[in-house]
């Protein structure tokens, strides 16, 4: 399969993440990347001379939806409940414009191209536990919501719905 988009959802601190993904994607590939963000990194990431990147300004404090996650229980300080549900938004986003999306959170570096191993309209990666510690998949998922490949549209409702209702850790443990 082609991949026709890239995205990522970013807020400050994680634009120089960003920034260092978004370098990484352009090695290799020269197709949209939507990255819903925070103003903070619409404008760090505009002024790095990035080519062919979709900004969507949708993530300040006052865009999330807290509310909505405030039932989910928090395992640390990094991850952020309301940010994580943008994932979802970001993979409808680039669904709808350019009919398929390979998502990746900020912190992600590719090292070679990846088209040639997609084949299924959804494609995740598998969680590569140390065999000593395989039973973690059932407190963390079988599957990293790192990076997710999405062709179908109604993706985004689905993994929404077990996000917020269905997952014992984040988005992922629910996949």
């Amino acid at each position: 399969m082609t991949i026709n988009s890239f995205s990522l959802v970013a807020t400050n601190p994680c634009h120089r993440e960003a920034d260092i993904l978004i370098w990484s994607i352009r090695r290799f590939y020269e197709e949209p990347i939507v990255v819903l963000c925070d103003s903070l990194t619409a404008e760090h990431l505009s002024s790095r001379g990035h080519q062919n990147i979709v900004l969507k300004i949708q993530a300040n404090p006052e865009q999330m939806d807290r509310g909505a996650v405030r039932h989910l229980e928090t395992f640390n300080k990094f991850h952020n409940k309301a940010a994580i549900l943008k994932k979802m938004d970001v993979i409808k986003i680039a669904v709808d414009e350019y009919s398929n999306t390979m998502f990746f959170d900020a912190d992600i570096v590719l090292t070679d191209e990846i088209h040639q191993d997609i084949n299924k309209p959804n494609m995740f990666s598998p969680h590569y536990f140390h065999s000593t510690k395989e039973h973690q998949s059932w407190n963390y998922g079988a599957f990293n919501a790192g990076y997710v490949f999405v062709s179908d549209p109604k993706f985004y409702e689905t993994w929404k719905k077990i996000y917020l209702l269905h997952s014992r850790f984040y988005e992922q443990e629910g996949m």
